[in-house]
């Protein structure tokens, strides 16, 4: 049974629902995904259409609520702990040893991309007797998106994408090759701002702690970077908070499947890495996932060999269906941040034109976390009002 709290400003119940773990044998191995619904206090009973979120990662958790958000006023809201990550099914250095091997380790995290994530959502969607929702994906979120109105758009009432409509068509090593080129151009209005802090970065002499840097790209990015080394590389300090930040050992999906998110048909083969190589590469790395991240991690060391198996995985399937996008039928909006160092905006727009009638706002007033700090949710939803 689903459990209800009730906690200041918000209702909340717990669901929890059985998946295959492959979708093509519905009859096989089921695996667990979380899904917590969040309604207003005001309106915990009222009939109110549905709103999915689905957040960035991929391998992250989606958001804990604390308190009552604006998505309340319109929606009851759903937030979909995306399979292998919060209180779903957990895929990490503690469970996955038990598949086996390497080998088949990485057979198992193959159904743990966007198109399984769609379907686990469509049995959610089902089970609650949803005839049709709307969708909120944000970051990594508006890519799984973008797979729902390629796999599924019968479900969708109207989806909304903030900072996350995805390069189709793009091959991985093009797509890296563009995100170096902004992660350094971010870099560089980094050590403008606090050009004490160049420096201090290259004296830290581990690559592992400098990939801290992957929150560049926030609206808040060069601050946490600037308090994190302000007391020195060698500091107390530094050294504690480095660690604890740099470590992915809570969401190694991240590490494990990040380059994995853009392939379809072809290996990655660790692009990230070799492009850097062609180039003297950032000083900071980023959201970028190097094979030496799985030596330093102690929470990513026991998936290394996991992790080369699925850098060399050959035969991903296609994600997005261009000739579905073309004929879509669902209203899309999308804010695509002109400055986002993690999703080229150019691609974005390439993208907003392949699926048909999605509106854009294009803004550099904010940042990839526009969702979070910013007005992006109102104005997306006052696009599809019809007052924006």
């Amino acid at each position: 049974m689903p459990r209800r709290v009730t906690v200041p400003g918000l209702v909340l119940t717990e669901h929890r629902f059985d998946v295959p773990l492959d979708h093509d044998d519905p009859d096989g191995e089921k695996i667990e995904v979380f899904v917590r619904e969040m309604r207003s206090p005001r309106a915990a009973d009222e009939d109110r259409p549905y709103l999915l979120f689905l957040n960035g990662g991929p391998g992250f958790p989606n958001v804990r609520p604390m308190r009552h958000d604006d998505w309340l006023d319109e929606f009851h809201v759903l937030l979909l702990d995306q399979r292998g990550t919060g209180l779903s099914t957990p895929a990490n250095a503690q469970t996955l040893p038990a598949r086996g091997d390497a080998q088949a380790q990485a057979e198992y995290l193959a159904h743990f991309r966007a198109d399984s994530i769609v379907r686990d959502a469509e049995i959610v969607r089902e089970r609650l007797g949803i005839e049709r929702w709307s969708v909120l994906g944000q970051s990594y979120g508006g890519f799984v998106v973008t797979t729902y109105l390629s796999i599924a758009p019968g479900a969708l009432r109207e989806a909304m994408i903030t900072g996350g409509l995805p390069p189709v068509g793009v091959k991985v090593d093009d797509l890296y090759r563009g995100l170096v080129e902004r992660h350094e151009k971010r870099l560089e209005a980094y050590f403008e701002r606090y050009p004490e802090d160049r420096e201090r970065w290259a004296r830290v002499e581990s690559p592992w702690l400098r990939s801290v840097s992957r929150e560049a790209g926030m609206s808040t990015g060069f601050e946490q970077l600037h308090y994190l080394v302000e007391h020195g590389p060698g500091s107390l300090a530094f050294e504690h908070h480095a660690r604890h930040e740099a470590s992915l050992a809570t969401t190694p999906l991240y590490a494990l499947l990040h380059e994995a998110i853009y392939a379809e048909g072809e290996a990655t083969r660790w692009s990230a890495h070799r492009v850097v190589e062609e180039r003297s590469g950032p000083l900071l790395p980023g959201e970028m996932i190097f094979p030496w991240m799985f030596e330093h991690d102690p929470g990513l060391r026991p998936l290394a060999e996991t992790a080369e198996v699925l850098a060399h995985k050959e035969d991903w399937p296609a994600l997005y269906d261009p000739e579905r996008l073309r004929a879509n039928e669902v209203p899309v909006v999308a804010a695509v941040y002109l400055e986002d160092p993690y999703v080229d905006a150019a691609h974005s727009q390439a993208t907003a034109e392949l699926i048909r009638g999605t509106r854009l706002w294009l803004t550099n007033e904010l940042q990839h976390d526009g969702l979070r700090v910013g007005h992006a949710f109102s104005q997306l939803l006052k696009m599809l009002r019809g007052e924006a």
